[in-house]
């Protein structure tokens, strides 16, 4: 794969990711809201709607860089990048179960409103890192830095 082809992968996934994201905290937003609310069961199920809808939109960037870590042969990741993609796939893992959990109860329950709390702050932690696998990309990419500037 170029060098070219490489970054531009990286910001077509950074545009996909940001609508599932913006998608998960909104739903978190909701439960907030339904826990304060006297129409509770309205803001659970907006809360529940986006939530699926954020899930299933980061499924598919998931499962892509999860293949690529496992399918690309001779592939070379550093440490940022393995951390970036684990803490993804954890963070998937937080929503399904927490999809599963309010679909069987219909209700919001505090253990699934800390699950999402819990997957909030670790999107947060995968950013930061992946912002440290683009600046080190950015560091000692020199040749992509030219192409970059043109």
């Amino acid at each position: 794969m170029t060098e070219q082809t490489a970054s531009t992968e990286q910001s077509v996934r950074s545009f996909w990711i940001a609508f599932p994201v913006a998608l998960l905290v909104f739903s978190l937003v909701c439960d907030v809201i339904a826990v304060n609310s006297t129409n509770s069961v309205a803001w659970s199920l907006i809360a529940l709607g986006t939530m699926l809808a954020g899930f299933l939109f980061a499924l598919p960037s998931t499962l892509l860089s999860l293949c690529n870590l496992v399918v690309v042969p001779g592939g070379v990741f550093s440490r940022s990048e393995i951390a970036h993609i684990w803490v993804n796939q954890i963070v998937a893992g937080f929503y399904a179960l927490n999809i599963a959990l309010r679909l069987s109860t219909a209700l919001t329950s505090n253990l699934t409103i800390w699950m999402s709390v819990a997957a909030v702050a670790l999107l947060c932690v995968s950013g930061v890192v992946g912002r440290i696998m683009l600046f080190q990309l950015r560091a000692t990419d020199n040749k992509g830095l030219e192409w970059r500037a043109q």
